[in-house]
């Protein structure tokens, strides 16, 4: 799950999640799925939200992950926060 909420006031707001499972490749954007460790990493999960161009905002990222290996499930939860420029789509 990745849960991406901006600082509007006083508070966060969410602004979107999304869902991703690997290796059925679900979610929109649909993740990247790797086989095997890949710079440490298994999956690239993404949450995407529209922004006014040129304005600048603060957001909070959330994704929580779970892995499953023969049995046990093993699962982390980790935050960034970060000052974006709104860019808009890339051409």
């Amino acid at each position: 799950m990745q849960e991406l909420s901006r600082w509007e006031g006083s508070e966060f707001v969410i602004k979107a999640v999304n869902y991703s499972v690997c290796p059925a490749r679900t979610g929109i954007p649909r993740p990247r799925c790797y086989n095997n460790l890949r710079d440490d990493v298994l999956m690239l999960a993404f949450v995407n939200v529209a922004c006014d161009i040129g304005e600048t905002y603060r957001w909070v990222q959330l994704a929580e992950a779970s892995l499953t290996v023969e049995g046990i499930t093993y699962s982390s939860l980790s935050a960034k926060a970060k000052n974006v420029e709104c860019e808009g789509p890339k051409k």
